[in-house]
């Protein structure tokens, strides 16, 4: 989805009714520092989700109606602050 985006350090998705993200929807934004995802209808928030998010300082979930975290969700995320 977001492949020829590499250079991308912010994301801004809130108030956008998402309900689902592909489990590496985001792998390509690796130059990612800020996600926001708040204010949807996002219910899980897979393992592999930000997995190459390695740079990533900060991520909104806030008002999501997440169910499931997967415990390795957020192990790849070292930066955030």
């Amino acid at each position: 989805m977001f492949s020829y985006l590499d250079k991308l350090e912010s994301l801004n998705l809130n108030h956008n009714k998402v309900i689902e993200i592909e489990s590496m929807a985001f792998e390509k934004l690796t130059s990612l520092k800020q996600l926001n995802l708040g204010f949807n209808k996002i219910r899980i928030l897979d393992e592999n989700l930000f997995e190459n998010l390695k740079n990533l300082e900060q991520l909104e979930i806030n008002n999501n109606q997440i169910s499931k975290i997967f415990e390795a969700t957020f192990s790849h995320l070292k930066e955030l602050k």
